[in-house]
């Protein structure tokens, strides 16, 4: 997982890249920040262990 940032049109997008991005042992939960408007956490697991 990487951040774009070179595209105008992408700017500020993940990219999942990997011959695995989709995986039943992967796990990626977003959480709302509580700093700051607008921001999230990306909580990433293998295997929610």
């Amino acid at each position: 997982m990487r951040y774009t940032h070179e595209d105008i049109q992408q700017h500020g997008l993940l990219q999942f890249t990997g011959e695995q991005a989709v995986s039943p042992y992967a796990k990626f939960q977003v959480e709302p920040s509580k700093t700051g408007s607008g921001l999230v956490h990306l909580r990433c697991a293998y295997n929610n262990k």
